[in-house]
């Protein structure tokens, strides 16, 4: 191994290994963390409906990643959850679905 040439491509094969690796672990926790629109829409609802949440508490969820995945795939919702979607203010009617402001 006194070939600084040989030397040179085993570290970088085990940093591209090693890189790879980590590539695929983090796109692994970044797919297995998606949302289903049935579970958007289930987090959606139940915050908006609790009326014992106060400022300052934490939620699970960002607001705008949940809201995002209702646009894209609302239409695939059951109609139970579409009607109370639109109490709360969704619009269905177009291909991307749109939240108006409720006082």
């Amino acid at each position: 191994m006194n070939d600084p040439k040989l030397q040179n491509n085993i570290i970088y094969s085990n940093n591209f290994s090693k890189n790879l690796f980590l590539v695929l672990g983090m796109a692994c926790i970044a797919f297995s963390a998606q949302v289903t629109v049935e579970e958007a829409a289930s987090k959606w609802i139940s915050h908006s409906k609790n009326t014992a949440i106060t400022a300052g508490v934490a939620i699970d969820f960002h607001p705008s990643e949940i809201f995002d995945i209702i646009a894209q795939k609302g239409h695939s919702l059951p109609e139970n959850n579409k009607a109370e979607l639109f109490e709360l203010g969704f619009d269905f009617s177009g291909e991307i679905i749109s939240q108006t402001m409720l006082r």
